[in-house]
C-alpha cells in the first residue's frame, strides 16, 4: 500500500494504491471516525491533517484488530504528517507509515 499526497489546482488530494500494480483511487475520508468535512491537508497540526491521519489509519488498521485507529492516527499526525512540506507532493509507502507509527 502507498499513499500519494499532492496538490491539484491548489486543492490537496490523497490517493491510495493498495497493491504494487493496482489501481490508484482517492483515499476515502472516514467521517465515522473523525467527523470533519473540511478536507485533508499536511504540513501543520490542525483539523485537515487529523482528517488525513484518520483516513490513512483506517486503511492501515483494516483487518488488524490489535491496532487502535485513534492511536495510529495520533502517531501519524505527531510523527509524520504535520512535518511534511505542505507545498510538495509526497509518497508514503507502508514501510514509511509503519516506521512513523512506531515512534510513539
Amino acid at each position: 500500500m502507498r499513499i500519494i499526497l499532492k496538490k491539484f489546482e491548489g486543492v490537496n488530494i490523497a490517493l491510495i494504491q493498495r497493491d504494487e500494480n493496482g489501481d490508484i483511487d482517492l483515499l476515502p475520508t472516514r467521517y465515522d471516525l473523525y467527523p470533519y468535512e473540511g478536507g485533508i491537508s499536511w504540513g501543520y497540526k490542525g483539523s485537515g491533517v487529523i482528517n488525513l491521519a484518520y483516513a490513512i489509519a483506517a486503511q492501515l488498521c483494516e483487518g488488524i484488530p490489535h491496532l487502535n485507529v485513534s492511536l495510529v492516527a495520533k502517531a501519524l499526525v505527531e510523527n509524520l504528517l504535520q512535518i511534511l512540506d505542505e507545498e510538495k507532493e509526497h509518497i508514503l509507502d507502508k514501510q514509511v507509515l509503519a516506521q512513523h507509527i512506531g515512534k510513539s
